[in-house]
């Protein structure tokens, strides 16, 4: 039998934040805590959800925590699910439990540097950046720290800020890359271990769980350059038209 997968990352590939569109009918797809709107679908986004559902399994590939992931109302008819990165795969709900323990073993062996990290960053913002609205955090889920943030609201977001603290980490903090990486988009900076990733996840479920052949086919979608490694482990990579993938070509 010949199946169809579609690896989807979320936000800025099948929707996007409704301040950035502009289109005035959308369809809302993601809510903030309160409830209300945050990201929609426009019309050819619509189209283009309306042609994955038709066509096959579309399994969400998104760096989302399982609590923002679980805002996103959308039907992706699969029992599986990729959030935080990469760092843990649902399967109906719940965290699937042989991926759950490897990432458990990695928090716990990261997390006094991921603090260490976020501390510094935070000094370094207290210093540096006093007109720019800055959120540093560690973020956790399932009660594991995963990975680094630094958000700067977009009211005050200016690309400099986020370039000051990528060359912080690499030349002044001397973040090793054997342990970690670094993925910049829009106003997010975020530094991840490098266990924690979406093509490690995309490749276990291909190969452990679906048990994917030659017969079956898999597509990847993505906008980000963080996104190209999971794409290239499937058959064909799609993004859209005007992403940080399409304006890097």
């Amino acid at each position: 039998m010949n199946r169809i997968f579609f690896f989807a990352d979320l936000d800025d590939t099948l929707f996007t934040s409704i301040r950035k569109q502009q289109e005035r009918e959308l369809q809302p797809t993601a809510f903030l805590k309160d409830g209300s709107p945050f990201s929609a679908m426009n019309r050819k986004q619509l189209l283009f959800w309306k042609m994955l559902q038709n066509s096959g399994e579309i399994i969400p590939t998104t760096a989302r925590n399982i609590d923002s992931f679980s805002r996103v109302k959308l039907d992706f008819n699969s029992r599986y699910a990729i959030v935080s990165n990469g760092a843990i795969i649902l399967k109906e709900g719940r965290p699937e439990e042989r991926w759950l323990t490897e990432t458990k073993k990695v928090s716990q062996r990261l997390t006094k540097e991921m603090e260490a990290l976020r501390d510094s960053l935070l000094l370094e913002a207290e210093k540096s950046f006093t007109d720019a609205t800055l959120n540093i955090r560690l973020i956790s889920d399932y009660e594991m720290p995963l990975f680094v943030l630094v958000k700067c609201s977009p009211a005050t977001f200016r690309e400099e800020v986020l370039l000051y603290f990528q060359d912080f980490l690499l030349e002044v903090f001397e973040l090793d890359n054997n342990l970690f990486f670094i993925h910049r988009n829009g106003n997010n900076l975020a530094v991840y271990p490098n266990e924690f990733c979406k093509e490690r996840a995309v490749q276990y479920l291909q190969q452990e769980i679906l048990q994917i052949d030659q017969s079956d086919l898999t597509l990847g979608l993505g906008d980000s350059s963080s996104d190209i490694s999971f794409m290239r482990g499937c058959d064909w990579l799609v993004c859209p038209k005007n992403s940080q993938i399409d304006n890097a070509l």
